[in-house]
């Protein structure tokens, strides 16, 4: 009967109104098209952005792996001149032991990307993990899906190894006769021999040419993946511009259907209010589709804010381990010094051959060797604990009170690899009284971004002498700290943008857009401040933070 009714309504409104029923008959059918297109945008939306993550986590894999190809041909010269340097075979094992590594043929330690043959450098040193798969470093990489032209350029480098190895086999000889046919081998021709092989031009140039191509073996990487990033990044803007070119054409298609379906009869409202609730429900489903994928960029834009955190802090270890490596070689080679005085002190006594003389060259030559020993220890404990309570800060949130200026000082100190022997200098002006309650990982990050973007962008990747100087004030609430450098500075438009996530001018140079951005998020959300930014072109640049004298963990502004 209702049916009949309904049939009866629409034959009157067919006959009277042909059309306007004609017309929504063709909105109704361009309203489910754009709801497919709405569905199909998002979806595309959704597989762009897994696309994106995707292609970060291989750079960052690429990098890691990249670093080791470096990381073996430094730990191939450093066993090898103190193989030459001491005489010690545990020397020429680790030297061998790199060359299997890194060739396939030993055991691969899973954790050797890190700071791996430090802790075999004791007499009786212990690796700090256990083996994992006898795989080489070219092997890895050409998994990774490295290109024809990277894997070429890596042959070329592990070409030019290969010939390095055959100096370093020459001064292995010369280390096997000295230890042979001398008594002393510190005091023997072979070993002065073997050292200046090692250290010879010859030497020197073949390490270069090894540098020189892994290099360009990571520039060739670096631009690969940059461009897979772009692509990736336009086929989501595409998708999200069609997400919402398809919202807004559905919108107006449903408001033309309601309102050309209104104009049939007021005894149609109650048919018309189901279609359109319909409708509405489908615009609602769509909606919190567009929600979830809002949700899952916000989550991706933290992924990759903590993948920029902890790609900033593996940098910080591969610099503070290279400068640590310095001191402790030097209190190595000091020890066995003193360790073969000693010997032969006791061998003159036992031989009853002990004069006056010998007693004073031992003690004078002693007091320099623990002087150097004692110096050198001291160095690469301050490195060490300066770079522990930076590394233990920036990966928890707790809230305390900290000297600014001592802090920051141990933060400097993590850092100095970035900028020494660049001709830079930070002067930290802060008083020496000034106290303050803040998140010391987030202070500890925001400062190690600065030093780094003023590195980078104001003294061109160290190319340029300058000079960083921070200073703070502060009143019963607030603490104003000012960051300057004296480098190239910016202009109005990149002023304008410095802030911003993802832009950078370093694009080039593997730069990801995300430390200013990190920044400026760290002061606002995390510490409750505000952050600006001043600059001139060719004179200098500030970022001047307010932060609250004592921080809460309850936003005032919420």
């Amino acid at each position: 009967m209702a049916f009949s009714k309904a049939e009866e309504i629409f034959k009157i409104v067919e006959s009277n109104s042909a059309n306007l029923l004609s017309k929504s008959k063709w909105l109704f059918i361009l309203v489910i098209v754009l709801i497919l297109i709405t569905g199909l945008s998002a979806y595309y939306t959704f597989l762009s952005l897994s696309t994106l993550e995707k292609t970060e986590q291989q750079r960052y894999e690429m990098l890691q792996l990249s670093n080791q190809v470096r990381l073996s041909s430094d730990n191939l010269t450093l066993m090898a001149r103190a193989y030459a340097a001491t005489g010690k075979t545990k020397y020429l094992t680790f030297f061998n032991q790199i060359l299997a590594i890194r060739n396939g043929e030993h055991p691969r330690p899973k954790h050797y990307g890190r700071v791996y043959w430090d802790f075999l450098m004791p007499e009786h040193g212990l690796a700090p993990s256990e083996n994992g798969k006898e795989i080489s470093l070219k092997t890895m990489l050409k998994n990774a899906g490295i290109t024809e032209s990277e894997r070429q350029m890596l042959n070329e480098a592990q070409a030019a190894s290969d010939k390095l190895v055959e100096i370093e086999q020459k001064a292995f000889a010369l280390v096997e006769i000295g230890l042979t046919q001398t008594p002393n081998y510190n005091q023997s021709e072979q070993r002065l021999a073997a050292l200046d092989l090692l250290y010879s031009e010859t030497y020197l140039q073949a390490k270069a040419n090894i540098m020189a191509k892994v290099n360009t073996f990571l520039q060739l990487q670096g631009q690969r993946t940059e461009a897979a990033m772009r692509d990736a990044g336009k086929v989501n803007k595409v998708a999200t511009l069609f997400v919402l070119l398809s919202f807004v054409m559905l919108f107006f298609a449903v408001i033309a259907y309601a309102y050309f379906r209104q104009l049939y009869s007021k005894r149609l409202i109650n048919l018309l209010k189901e279609s359109v609730d319909g409708q509405f429900d489908l615009l609602t489903q769509k909606n919190e589709i567009l929600a979830e994928n809002a949700k899952v960029m916000k989550d991706t834009f933290e992924q990759l804010v903590e993948a920029e955190k902890m790609a900033s802090l593996g940098s910080l270890v591969s610099g503070v381990a290279h400068e640590v490596n310095t001191p402790l070689g030097i209190a190595v080679t000091a020890g066995d010094y003193i360790a073969n005085e000693t010997r032969t002190l006791e061998t003159q006594f036992g031989n009853e051959t002990l004069s006056r003389d010998d007693i004073t060259r031992y003690f004078s030559n002693m007091s320099e060797s623990v002087r150097l020993l004692t110096t050198s220890l001291q160095r690469a404990a301050g490195l060490i604990q300066s770079f522990k309570q930076v590394a233990v800060d920036q990966s928890h949130q707790d809230i305390r009170t900290i000297n600014l200026k001592s802090y920051l000082d141990d933060v400097f100190a993590s850092l100095t690899p970035l900028f020494k022997n660049k001709g830079i200098t930070i002067r930290n002006l802060i008083r020496d009284d000034l106290l303050l309650q803040v998140e010391v990982g987030s202070i500890g990050q925001i400062f190690t971004n600065l030093v780094n973007n003023s590195i980078i962008h104001g003294f061109e990747q160290g190319n340029r002498d300058g000079e960083i100087a921070i200073s703070a004030t502060d009143n019963e609430q607030q603490v104003v700290i000012s960051f300057r450098d004296n480098g190239v500075g910016m202009s109005e438009s990149v002023l304008s943008k410095v802030f911003e996530p993802f832009y950078t001018t370093n694009r080039s140079n593997g730069g990801s857009g995300l430390g200013m951005s990190i920044v400026y998020n760290l002061v606002t959300a995390k510490l409750h401040g505000s952050i600006e930014c001043t600059s001139e072109v060719n004179a200098f640049t500030e970022f001047t933070i307010t932060l609250p004298k004592a921080l809460t963990t309850t936003n005032p502004n919420n």
